[in-house]
């Protein structure tokens, strides 16, 4: 891999770095998207007052914002899986072990994720979890334009 990429759409650059940069750092929903695999998940909701609703889903962020809908992203591997009483419940289903660790698939009421986890825990297409996310990898994606929310 070049030590720095231009990501285009449509015969437009939309983003130039270093990959690690274009990973952790994308300018808008369409870098994020594309850059990464498995994909990063999206989730549509609302953001303000330092909190990101989807539903009946709540989840305390550190971003101050007046009401706006947004697009929630979070890479597979800032997914947690608990059977804690906090975050979004879920049920699995499918597992895609892939040696050293797991892909696993989830229906949660506001669609689908992918989670990366470790390929020691013990998980299997039926469970019921619960889902959270880690809080300093949550990136925000204007809902109208695309573009990431500082």
């Amino acid at each position: 891999m070049a030590d720095r990429i231009v990501v285009m759409h449509g015969g437009i650059v939309q983003q130039v770095g270093p990959p690690l940069v274009i990973y952790n750092e994308p300018v808008n929903r369409f870098v994020a998207g594309f850059f990464g695999v498995p994909a990063m998940n999206f989730v549509e909701g609302e953001l303000g007052d330092q909190r990101f609703t989807a539903g009946a889903f709540n989840v305390p962020v550190r971003v101050a914002s007046s009401a706006r809908p947004v697009t929630l992203g979070v890479r597979p591997e800032h997914v947690r899986l608990t059977e804690a009483s906090d975050g979004w419940p879920a049920t699995v289903t499918l597992i895609e072990p892939l040696g050293d660790e797991t892909l696993v698939f989830l229906e949660c009421g506001q669609g689908s994720l992918v989670a990366k986890m470790d390929a020691e825990q013990k998980i299997a297409p039926g469970d019921r979890r619960r889902v959270t996310f880690r809080p300093d990898k949550l990136l925000f994606f204007d809902a109208r334009t695309g573009e990431r929310v500082a």
